[in-house]
């Protein structure tokens, strides 16, 4: 009897269990803020979480890959969710340096609470995906 062959590594940018690869293009919700992110042209878009703990670099990389898929766009991920200080003007140029080629760059950065992040995320010309905005609000009392 042979062993089963090792499985195939996937490209994908998301890794998203086998059960559910099918179906993730099919959400209601993915293609919502597809099309609200689409509505203004965009070359660049900034991913912010709604407080440190959210993670946002797996939206990020499904917005990249949603950009090739339905655009076919070349795009790229700058994950700068741990930015210093230091590296912030030199970030700033490679992002500027992608734009200019014609690739579509989704950037993940961390809360809108760490200053690097405020200063990278100005930078982006589309709407920033916030997903701080319903806490804002709420916290508001709104």
């Amino acid at each position: 009897m042979k062993p089963d062959p090792a499985p195939a590594r996937s490209t994908a940018l998301v890794a998203v269990p086998a059960r559910e690869a099918s179906s993730v293009w099919d959400d209601v919700r993915l293609q919502k803020l597809w099309l609200a992110i689409e509505r203004r042209p965009w070359r660049s878009v900034a991913v912010i979480g709604a407080s440190k703990s959210v993670e946002t670099i797996q939206l990020a990389e499904l917005l990249a890959q949603l950009a090739w898929r339905y655009r076919g766009q070349p795009s790229a991920v700058c994950d700068l969710r741990e930015l210093s200080m230091r590296l912030v003007d030199y970030q700033i140029q490679e992002m500027r340096a992608q734009v200019e080629s014609g690739v579509r760059l989704v950037v993940s950065l961390r809360s809108v609470f760490g200053k690097s992040d405020l200063r990278s995320g100005r930078k982006t010309d589309g709407r920033r995906s916030s997903l701080h905005r319903a806490r804002r609000d709420q916290a508001q009392g709104g």
